[in-house]
């Protein structure tokens, strides 16, 4: 990411950013959220790179904005929790990073950890704690998807900034609007235009589509699409996702009313459906956190068919 984007697509983190350093009040801890189509990785990465930055915001071109580029920032620690839970003594080995290291007075340090949501009871406390009694010049730059599954009490000690989805450029008629809309949307790091030629993918685009447009125009047609053409065609992991995925995307649309997306029709056709729509989005969002996406397939369209009508049944997923 770099600061022409940074300020060009994320006005509200770019600018509390900017003020609290003229002001001279950075909080000791950030929280970067938003949805699927959020870049809050880039974000949370570019933030610590100003951080170190001669200037306010990374430049790329000084000394240290190159030494952080070449992974050579001696004070700066990265914890991932994007595919794996985040443990205790991960967070126990940070704070005890920063306790050698943070001697000097005035010297800055900084730590990433992606997707907090993803941490153990164990974990969340010793970073609580962490958290409650920070080190001098010592920045936490956190990130989720999932802002609901933090615990309040972390939340209370950091200022959470929702990130603004990325918008990409493609040539007119390179890519269905609608298909490139949903692939944005996907935890995949692969270009969209590859996906987009994906037959997988393309199989299970129009059937989430007829799904979508069903519970529209024939409410229970679509509900009896669950377990009919879609349990029956969708064979793999990869379609598991690619569905899970496409669906969640348009109720985020349906949930928070964004008529600016793709899908406008399908967004005014379940406006009756809100809050039907609004758990059954809650729920992927669930599925879609999880570590790994193992659960049963049936079982999770099962709940997620009994959410749309507006019902809630426990199922063992």
């Amino acid at each position: 990411m770099t600061k022409e984007e940074f300020l060009k697509n994320q006005p509200l983190i770019s600018s509390f950013y900017l003020n609290a350093v003229k002001k001279n009040h950075l909080p000791h801890a950030l929280l970067i959220y938003g949805d699927n189509l959020a870049p809050i990785d880039e974000i949370a990465e570019f933030l610590a790179k100003s951080l170190f930055c001669d200037e306010n915001l990374a430049c790329s071109n000084c000394e240290h904005c190159k030494l952080f580029d070449e992974n050579r920032i001696g004070d700066f620690y990265i914890i991932d929790g994007r595919n794996q839970n985040i443990k205790k003594d991960q967070i126990e080995e940070l704070s005890n990073q920063f306790v050698l290291t943070n001697k000097e007075e005035n010297k800055c340090a900084a730590y990433i950890i992606y997707e907090v949501s993803n941490m153990t009871e164990e974990s969340a406390n010793a970073l609580l704690k962490f958290l409650e009694e920070p080190p001098a010049n010592v920045y936490a730059i956190l990130t989720t998807t999932s802002k609901e599954s933090i615990l309040p009490t972390i939340i209370s000690r950091v200022v959470s900034l929702r990130a603004f989805p990325q918008k990409y450029n493609y040539e007119e008629g390179s890519i269905d609007p609608k298909a490139l809309f949903l692939i944005q949307g996907l935890r995949l790091r692969e270009d969209p235009l590859e996906i987009a030629a994906d037959k997988t993918f393309n199989t299970v685009f129009e059937m989430a589509i007829d799904f979508l447009n069903l519970l529209v125009f024939n409410y229970e047609k679509g509900i009896d699409l669950l377990f009919s053409k879609i349990s029956a065609n969708l064979k793999d992991q990869t379609c598991y996702n690619y569905f899970y995925g496409i669906v969640y995307q348009v109720f985020i649309c349906i949930s928070t009313n964004n008529t600016d997306s793709p899908f406008k029709e399908i967004i005014l056709g379940l406006k009756s459906h809100k809050e039907a729509i609004y758990n059954a989005t809650i729920f992927l969002e669930k599925i879609l956190s999880a570590k790994k996406l193992n659960y049963n397939f049936t079982l999770v369209l099962g709940k997620l068919a009994t959410i749309l009508e507006a019902k809630w049944q426990r199922l063992n997923i």
